[in-house]
């Protein structure tokens, strides 16, 4: 009996492992791994957006869901984008965790299919070909004034308002 759970406990330890190795290799090929953003340099950034109560702010691949948790905080309305079923997990449970299930959605969608003209501030953690990919829709979907926020890779048609060199962070205003 002890050894029929305990084969069981560990094929299902294994299962989940597997997935785990799956999803964040597939990611490699769908859009981005998991790398997540340092709180650091979030709070950093956050600060020098028009973030208020009652923003709109997307985060497009929110893995565990930091991001959405710091702009949560200052009063944003926040809705991520994951599709990697692990970390949409994950970042539901610390929204819970951190008791903002009524500031925070995560959504397990792709977020090229994203209402983008609802969004005040984007956040993206983007590969360069995802950022170059979604640049142009941008330009065409959000709304006059949407402010984007680039981490480690820029955009390359787009003027910066604001530029973190140390950090790698740029922040767009759509004109």
């Amino acid at each position: 009996m002890l050894n029929t759970i305990g084969l069981i406990l560990l094929f299902s330890i294994l299962f989940l492992v597997l997935l785990f190795v799956f999803f964040s290799f597939r990611a490699y090929f769908f859009g981005a791994p998991f790398v997540p953003s340092n709180y650091g340099v979030i709070k950093k950034v956050l600060d020098y957006t028009d973030i208020k109560e009652g923003s709109v702010f997307f985060d497009l691949g929110s893995g565990d869901g930091r991001v959405l948790l710091e702009a949560a905080k200052k009063g944003a309305l926040a809705i991520g984008y994951e599709l990697n079923p692990f970390w949409f997990f994950i970042s539901k449970i610390n929204v819970l965790l951190h008791g903002l299930n009524d500031k925070v959605t995560v959504k397990r969608e792709n977020f090229m299919q994203a209402p983008f003209s609802e969004a005040d501030i984007l956040y993206l953690y983007l590969f360069p070909e995802k950022i170059a990919q979604i640049e142009q829709m941008l330009q065409k979907k959000l709304k006059k004034g949407a402010q984007v926020i680039t981490y480690r890779f820029p955009f390359l048609n787009w003027k910066e308002r604001k530029k973190f060199e140390k950090e790698k962070v740029f922040l767009y205003v759509k004109e």
